[in-house]
């Protein structure tokens, strides 16, 4: 079955307060030296943004801090920031660099660092308290996306300067590059009380619900997204108030929070080549609670996706409702809905938890050779038992089917991988398809979908759950 759904726009978009306890550095000086002038030191102060959630324009080119390829005389390469009068400081934001000229080189990022706190400007004076040492993560190649948060155990008191010390940078030994720096200011309070939008599972709230529906994301490249953040309008862009997310991180490279209850965003892929993208799950879950949310009921989606995983190997169910024998992703996918499910608890207490469906996106890894693709179709059928015999026999089983489009692939796996797909759908009624062969490829990609694709997707999956429910016995 064809399911076909178009992008309905969400009018809704978080207030971003300004945040009082946010601040900058009023100077900077650096050991590293920079490219050019479009890559200076004052790039890590960038003017108009008011708190860690503010960076519109992340994406930009040329407003990134770069240093000499090498850095000149090597690492590490300290940064030293300097504030006008003292401050008590709790945390420090760092925005780390996706890409000089437009061009990715999200691994050009910093990785370790040390931050050491003064009362003189300059780092002068004996040193306030311990040394903090940090490790950031890659930023998105594109697209804006959340500052990386760092807690200090106890306030730094009366800081005139700060030395911000580079270790090295995600990979290689060439430039180090960050894209914004700031801090969290003790004692002074938000001027408005809006959230912060990757607030963890401590957030409040509220309403509380009756009922929590969850619903499963799984596969491999595709599922973890090559969506653009960028390339969204604003009101997708932003943190979907009613909608509950939870992601695994299967890459290692997601911007957002991982394996805690944030707000649905984009951002979980998570992989070196899409970090901070999305896939099927935002307009995905956005459909489902346009048709079921409410005060009463919760939308929630737990995702767990990797790429370049196969069903032979990486997904191999072992057949009953244990670990026993499945494959290293799915014994991940199945600890990360695990500790979900038992952290939402907390998030709802009193709430009926239920497991309403799951999508799969996945099957380029088995379109590799004959053997595989010959035995895609019983492998999912197994899969799709395994799910149900773990979450609920009457879990509703989504199949999004590779594309045509898909021309890395040979055209003979690809069909077979395809054919399999239709035919486990069909087998069940509580299965359905999602075809994709009329969706582009992301720009020249011969095998990965890019946002307009996700979108679609998205709304496909959540018409054809509804046309489950409405068909099949519950």
């Amino acid at each position: 079955m064809k399911m076909i759904l178009k992008y309905l726009p969400l009018f809704l978009i978080l207030a971003q307060g300004v945040r009082a306890d946010f601040v900058y550095h009023d100077s900077a000086t650096t050991s590293g030296g920079e490219f050019n002038a479009g890559f200076a030191i004052g790039n890590l102060k960038n003017a108009g943004h008011d708190s860690p959630a503010d960076l519109d324009d992340a994406a930009a080119v040329n407003v990134s801090y770069a240093t000499a390829s090498p850095p000149s005389g090597g690492y590490p390469v300290t940064i030293t920031l300097d504030f006008k009068s003292p401050v008590d400081l709790t945390k420090f934001y760092l925005w780390n660099h996706s890409n000089k000229n437009g061009a990715a080189a999200p691994n050009a990022g910093v990785k370790n660092f040390t931050l050491s706190f003064h009362p003189e400007s300059g780092g002068a004076g004996s040193q306030i308290g311990e040394v903090f040492s940090g490790t950031a993560t890659a930023a998105p190649a594109t697209g804006t996306y959340a500052a990386q948060t760092f807690n200090f155990a106890a306030p730094y008191k009366k800081v005139r300067s700060v030395k911000f010390v580079i270790l090295g940078r995600i990979a290689g030994n060439g430039f180090v590059a960050l894209r914004e720096i700031g801090f969290e200011r003790a004692g002074a309070k938000p001027q408005t009380p809006a959230p912060d939008p990757a607030q963890s599972q401590q957030q409040t709230l509220a309403p509380k619900p009756d009922k929590v529906l969850v619903y499963l994301v799984g596969g491999q490249s595709n599922a973890d997204g090559y969506g653009v953040p960028a390339q969204l309008p604003a009101e997708l862009r932003a943190p979907q108030p009613d909608i509950d997310f939870y992601h695994g991180n299967g890459g290692g490279f997601s911007t957002l929070p991982a394996n805690q209850w944030i707000r649905l965003q984009p951002g979980s892929g998570s992989m070196q080549g899409n970090a901070g993208g999305f896939g099927p799950e935002l307009n995905f879950g956005i459909g489902i609670h346009q048709a079921l949310g409410s005060q009463n009921t919760r939308i929630a989606v737990i995702k767990r996706t990797r790429g370049g995983t196969s069903l032979h190997t990486d997904w191999l169910p072992g057949g009953n409702a244990t670990t026993n024998g499945d494959g290293p992703d799915y014994q991940a996918f199945q600890t990360t809905v695990t500790q979900a499910l038992a952290s939402l608890a907390t998030l709802y207490p009193g709430a009926a938890v239920r497991i309403e469906g799951m999508v799969w996106h996945q099957g380029e890894a088995d379109a590799g050779s004959d053997t595989h693709a010959n035995a895609y179709k019983a492998n999912l059928t197994r899969f799709i038992a395994d799910v149900r015999a773990t979450y609920g026999k009457d879990l509703k089983f989504g199949i999004i089917q590779l594309s045509n489009n898909q021309t890395q692939l040979k055209p003979a796996h690809l069909a077979t991988v395809k054919a399999a797909q239709a035919d486990v759908a069909t087998a069940n009624p509580r299965n359905y398809l999602v075809t994709t062969d009329d969706l582009p490829m992301r720009g020249s990609s011969k095998i990965h979908l890019g946002t307009p694709g996700n979108l679609t997707i998205g709304s496909r999956l959540a018409a054809g759950m509804q046309q489950v429910r409405s068909t099949a016995h519950n």
